[in-house]
């Protein structure tokens, strides 16, 4: 599995937010609260991402495909500057 760490600026949150809604299949948001716990809602990106910009929540995972792959984004915010964390989903085995 790959995974993919780094931090963003306001600029470069921005420019993920813009890339994930030109060039990928969003297939799904969760927002995430506390430490264990994700909202119920499924909330839009742009939504989401405003909910964390703001501090209203602690996370926000983005489920995605681009050119045939599945992707988990998880941006965790920090203050000035949003954490990212990029999984490579596993293809499923054809049974």
């Amino acid at each position: 599995m790959n995974v993919y760490e780094g931090d963003l600026d306001e600029a470069q949150l921005g420019a993920l937010v813009d890339d994930l809604t030109a060039c990928a299949q969003v297939d799904e948001v969760r927002i995430k609260g506390g430490a264990t716990s994700y909202s119920a809602e499924s909330p839009g990106l742009s939504d989401a991402v405003s909910a964390l910009r703001e501090g209203r929540v602690r996370a926000v995972q983005i489920l995605y495909r681009h050119n045939g792959q599945g992707w988990c984004d998880t941006l965790v915010g920090r203050g000035a500057t949003t954490r990212l964390v990029r999984n490579q989903i596993p293809e499923s085995p054809p049974s």
